[in-house]
């Protein structure tokens, strides 16, 4: 009899279709034993979680009938002591006391029963849930075609895992290949970029050459300037002792004639010494004139050229 009532019950019959399912499902390699136990263990306790709930419930709810009641009887009690006497006061305090412990309690286990219907609903969702993953277990016979079409499947995979696995393996020795190379390539692009590194600094090099090359030849041309106006200065300096040279030949010529007519002429060769004396000096002193001015001019232009020069 206890059999057929659990047969009966719903959640029994539906424990039961589960722990078929997952032992299907177990079988087929489709659960593992961990995941089966789980389960169970898992709607087991919802099971009997839902079990006390139901019989709480129902004690709660027959505790609320019978407060109904007292707290009805108590009102009406109250109402009649209401017409007694003064000396009743005491009594009536006490029973409405008591009234407003009941009411208390009777608030306290309509708020259990909240809690107690949230979690009823709670573990209605979740036997809904199971339910739901019990109507996904295939039946026997599909449990059997799927168990062969996952054989197949898992020849086939094991031949593609093989395959993949000797592409794989190629393709580790190709990148591996590749690896070398790259190495080989970035060593040469570090050689590279150490060589074009060092042809900049080279190139920078270069670059200042003609700037270094520009500042000596300015200074090359100040020079050359200055040596060409020296140049020059030498050149008038020459002329003027040309002309003085040639004077001093005029001079010595004019001696001669002089010293020629020197039987005739010793009084006008004295006079013509004396003469000549005077313009020696004078000569002389033309040439230390010149000479002084040469030099002053030759000195004035050194200095302004020095200044030039420098600046």
């Amino acid at each position: 009899m206890v059999f057929l009532r659990q047969w009966k019950n719903p959640f029994h019959q539906f424990r039961l279709c589960l722990h078929y399912g997952f032992m299907l499902l177990f079988s087929a390699g489709k659960l593992p034993g961990t995941r089966v136990a789980a389960l169970k263990a898992k709607y087991t306790a919802l099971h009997e979680t839902v079990i006390s709930l139901q019989e709480s419930e129902i004690q709660l709810l027959q505790e609320a009938k019978r407060f109904t009641v007292e707290i009805e009887q108590q009102q009406q009690a109250l109402e009649k002591a209401d017409q007694f006497p003064e000396g009743f006061t005491s009594e009536v305090s006490r029973m409405r006391q008591q009234l407003l412990k009941y009411q208390n309690e009777y608030t306290a286990i309509k708020e259990r029963e909240y809690e107690l219907q949230y979690r009823l609903n709670s573990l209605q969702e979740d036997k809904r849930h199971l339910q739901r993953e019990y109507e996904r277990i295939p039946k026997q016979g599909e449990t059997e075609k799927k168990t062969k079409v996952l054989k197949e499947n898992c020849e086939e995979l094991r031949k593609e895992t093989i395959q993949r696995r000797m592409e794989i393996k190629t393709l580790k020795e190709d990148v591996t290949s590749k690896q070398r190379l790259m190495l080989r390539e970035q060593k040469e692009v570090e050689e590279l970029l150490e060589q074009q590194d060092e042809l900049k600094d080279e190139l920078v090099r270069l670059h200042a050459i003609p700037v270094q090359l520009g500042k000596d030849m300015d200074k090359i041309k100040r020079k050359t300037l200055y040596k060409n106006i020296l140049i020059d200065h030498v050149r008038e300096l020459n002329d003027a002792l040309k002309k003085m040279e040639k004077k001093s030949e005029e001079v010595l010529e004019e001696k001669e004639d002089v010293m020629k007519e020197l039987d005739g002429k010793r009084a006008l060769l004295e006079s013509k010494e004396r003469e000549f004396n005077h313009l020696t000096k004078l000569l002389e002193m033309n040439k230390e004139n010149e000479a002084t001015a040469l030099a002053d001019r030759l000195d004035r232009r050194h200095e302004l050229y020095s200044q030039k020069w420098y600046e």
